[in-house]
């Protein structure tokens, strides 16, 4: 009797332990694809990154990055993790046109999302060598410029600012580059330089000025050379469209006060 009882212990134990390690014996893509139906999404990403770990080249390691990618990104938004899985799939992708997409969107989970403009520096210029195109070219020539200017590094960023404005540009992306050559004007203090460029472009492309916020941009200019002026002048010409008129009134009458309390003033003493 005892003998029998012992015998099912044992059984039972063996039952438990298959069950928990059910999960290691399927096909890590099968195991991850069933922890994901389970709603164990997160669970998924996590077992994938530690079979990568210990299998870490060959053609089950890019499924398992390709299928981690696609969880991470796309469905967790866990940018830490899409990045483990894009940066395997550019390193070991035979394939020139997964290689590609993982640095595209490397490019863009380190430049709109971890802001880590260090690493995305590194991305746009392998992307930079690698594009066949003007658009291309522009294109990353630009996140470039711009991923210097969040570094404070501004003159890599006028550097790379003056190689983009040189390319063969369509209106759109000549457009982009002078809006954003008045950052890097107003980063320098040079404001009346980019006051200049703002009003050119508000008269040139009033819609889209009005959609970028150029105009509140240039009151900014005008604030910041403490011409006030200007600034009310340019908050009354847009109060008939702007969507918050109130606010443009409050910021008028704030702009008057500061001009009557400016030294020289009328009714105060130099």
């Amino acid at each position: 009797m005892r003998r029998l009882h012992f015998c099912g212990l044992i059984l039972l134990f063996s039952i438990l332990s298959l069950s928990s390690c059910g999960l290691f014996e399927k096909e890590p893509l099968i195991a991850a694809k069933d922890l994901s139906s389970q709603g164990r999404k997160k669970d998924a990403v996590q077992f994938l990154l530690k079979k990568m770990e210990s299998s870490p080249t060959g053609a089950e390691s890019l499924a398992i990055a390709q299928y981690g990618a696609q969880l991470a990104h796309l469905e967790l938004r866990d940018y830490q993790s899409a990045v483990v899985f894009y940066q395997y799939i550019a390193n070991y992708s035979t394939d020139p046109k997964d290689q590609l997409m993982a640095l595209k969107y490397l490019g863009s989970i380190y430049f709109d999302h971890l802001r880590d403009f260090e690493m995305a520096i590194q991305v746009y210029e392998n992307l930079l060598r690698a594009a066949t195109n003007n658009e291309e070219k522009s294109k990353y020539r630009l996140l470039l410029a711009k991923s210097h200017y969040n570094l404070a590094q501004i003159d890599q960023a006028e550097s790379e600012l003056s190689a983009y404005m040189d390319l063969k540009l369509s209106e759109s992306e000549r457009y982009e580059g002078k809006v954003f050559e008045t950052n890097l004007l107003v980063s320098k203090k040079q404001h009346a330089e980019a006051t200049k460029i703002l009003k050119e472009l508000i008269e040139k492309f009033p819609e889209r000025a009005k959609s970028d916020g150029l105009e509140m941009n240039l009151v900014a200019c005008y604030e910041d050379m403490e011409d006030f002026d200007e600034a009310i002048d340019a908050m009354t010409k847009m109060r008939g469209t702007y969507p918050d008129p109130e606010f443009l009134d409050m910021r008028i009458n704030r702009l008057k006060e500061r001009k009557n309390n400016m030294p020289g003033a009328r009714g105060l003493r130099k």
